[in-house]
């Protein structure tokens, strides 16, 4: 029988130091996230019937991949979610049952397939931290930042791979969770009409004496 809580302390420990050592900063997908993604995924665990030891180390180490590559999808994680849960003594079964987690949280995954309840806690987790009120007017500029992105971009990407799971009932999966929709409306209705300004030439505001702002387009 393995400790449960000296394998998560473990975890914990391990995934800070990487996230405290990492050579640029994170502003969208730091610690603050790490911690915010932890807390939240426990709470909607007990609600769906995951497996709360799953589900927090899942949520320690989902977003690894932007410390292997700074703009990077899930799959570049790999190695380095593997090596970091190995180094907590975990067997190889339970780490390809974290990865299964870990993967089936990517948008692209979830609207395509049956979540187990781990996964959808986690997804429950992370998707309420884009869809925070404060989204919009603070982590909008620091993404685009992070991951070298522009404005028109995040828009675009906000709009074509949220809508779906939003028109899908895939949002959200929790109870506890889905009391939270009205701010992922709010959300998209602003981001939708950031495309609908961006396409339309009769309103465009001239910036191009702003600095700071063209480089966020």
């Amino acid at each position: 029988m393995i400790d449960q809580t000296a394998i998560l302390e473990k975890a914990r420990i391990l995934t800070q130091s990487i996230y405290r050592d990492v050579p640029y900063e994170l502003p969208f997908h730091g610690w603050h996230h790490i911690e915010f993604v932890h807390k939240q995924a426990l709470r909607f665990a007990h609600e769906l019937g995951a497996d709360p030891f799953l589900v927090a180390l899942a949520a320690y180490v989902h977003d690894l991949n932007y410390i292997a590559k700074k703009s990077s999808t899930v799959k570049d994680g790999l190695q380095l979610r593997r090596k970091t849960l190995e180094q907590t003594g975990l067997s190889d079964v339970i780490i390809d049952a974290v990865e299964q987690i870990v993967t089936q949280t990517e948008t692209a995954v979830r609207i395509n397939h049956d979540l187990n309840p781990e996964a959808k806690a986690l997804s429950d987790a992370d998707t309420l931290f884009k869809a925070l009120p404060i989204a919009p007017v603070l982590f909008a500029r620091l993404y685009i930042e992070e991951q070298n992105s522009s404005f028109p971009k995040l828009a675009k990407m906000i709009t074509e791979a949220q809508q779906p799971l939003y028109d899908q009932d895939m949002y959200f999966f929790s109870e506890s969770a889905k009391k939270y929709l009205p701010w992922a409306k709010a959300n998209l209705d602003i981001w939708h009409n950031v495309v609908d300004y961006l396409n339309d030439p009769d309103v465009a505001v001239d910036l191009t004496s702003i600095n700071s702002i063209n480089k966020l387009f």
